[in-house]
């Protein structure tokens, strides 16, 4: 592999060429159940889901809600669910999840868990696994790149992303993408844009040595993020890339579209809340659409656009199979009511999915054939999608 100097000069190179050049801008009623409790993989009518990202672990406990906390406060609200939230996604058709981490340390600990909910599934007396398949990528969260030159591990930025390659390296069962990495200028107050820019540059090349797709976030960057990405679209062309929670607009999808044809969007709630993120959601071609759920953020509230379009289609076509997750597990609970077989009101989980897919569906109705309905289109268009990305 390349000298991480010789790696830094190169994208600052780039970087200073690129500042002196001129920027660029640019139902019908289901046939098949959603569900079906004896978890018949085998059965082509049971509809699938890959929840492409999910933020599952954290680095503390008092950071993940799974574990009862909210908000980063120091009060419980309740026991850790993790386990009964996974059994629900399974419940509901999730066949994979993907973990999303941000730091080192968090890359390490959702390996070590993933690891160990696959050997629960493999270690069971039947033949029938309780969890999804669990995945985690590896990489460092725009807002978190002060981390490689500023870390609790007392690491040089050297040592640091040479501790990144040596873990990708050793779990290559469970890494299956790099990232999250990409741009926020959102929270410039937790890390600076050249700072963004360097370090996201940078592990592209952790993409290129172990040809694996790129997990990316962007936020209020569109020009850096795109020029980012066409100056590394080999590494895009190669082993490809999803661009997760997208909520820009169309002229940006389809931009960032023109970078390769192995680039995914990744659709979620916080895509799907206005009208103008449900139209740029209905345009997305069906080949380049994954569904995610960025859990235990990006719940669909009913304020949001695109849930109020499925509410309003469900009540006037009297149809049962919309809002299949309310319908099944009733309305969420408030997490001061907790209760183990209900969702959790405000906080996203995998089984959600079924909400994303439907909202989208909806929109979707042209998507539709002769055998099936536009959710199962869709559903099954996506979990090729997420298959072809991470498993090709």
């Amino acid at each position: 592999m390349k000298s991480f100097d010789r790696l830094l000069s190169k994208i600052e190179l780039r970087e200073s060429l690129s500042s002196s050049s001129s920027s660029r801008a640019k139902t019908k009623t289901m046939a098949t159940e959603f569900v079906k409790d004896d978890f018949d993989d085998d059965d082509e009518r049971v509809v699938r889901f890959f929840d492409v990202g999910a933020n599952l672990v954290s680095e503390s406990i008092k950071e993940n809600q799974f574990n009862g906390y909210y908000n980063h406060a120091d009060e419980r609200y309740h026991e850790r669910d993790l386990e009964s939230v996974l059994m629900r996604a399974r419940e509901c058709g999730v066949r994979e999840i993907m973990v999303t981490t941000g730091t080192l340390k968090e890359a390490k600990e959702a390996i070590r868990q993933c690891r160990e909910w696959n050997d629960r599934n493999n270690s069971k007396s039947n033949d029938v696994d309780i969890y999804p398949k669990m995945y985690a990528t590896c990489g460092v969260h725009p807002t978190r790149c002060n981390e490689f030159e500023n870390n609790c591990e007392g690491l040089s930025a050297v040592e640091y992303f040479e501790s990144l390659r040596r873990t990708i390296e050793d779990n290559r069962d469970v890494v299956k993408a790099i990232g999250e990495c990409g741009l926020d200028y959102d929270r410039l107050h937790f890390c600076d844009k050249e700072t963004q820019k360097k370090y996201f540059e940078l592990q592209f090349s952790l993409a290129i040595e172990f040809e694996l797709p790129m997990f990316l976030h962007s936020r209020n960057s569109r020009e850096d993020f795109y020029e980012i990405l066409k100056r590394n679209s080999n590494s895009i062309e190669k082993r490809g890339c999803v661009v997760h929670s997208f909520t820009g607009s169309l002229d940006e999808c389809n931009e960032l579209l023109t970078v390769s044809d192995f680039v995914f969007i990744g659709i979620n709630g916080c895509s799907l809340k206005t009208e103008e993120n449900v139209r740029v959601a209905k345009e997305i071609p069906l080949e380049k659409l994954l569904l995610e759920t960025d859990a235990p953020w990006c719940v669909p509230k009913h304020t949001h656009f695109g849930l109020q379009q499925l509410l309003l289609k469900s009540k006037n076509e009297n149809n049962e199979n919309m809002n299949r997750i309310e319908k099944k597990y009733g309305q969420p609970a408030n997490k001061k009511k907790w209760e183990a077989n209900k969702l959790v009101k405000d906080r996203c989980e995998p089984a959600q999915i079924v909400t994303i897919c439907e909202i989208v569906a909806v929109q979707r109705p042209n998507d539709a054939d002769d055998s099936s309905s536009a959710f199962e289109v869709v559903a099954k268009a996506c979990y090729a999608n997420a298959k072809k990305l991470f498993f090709s």
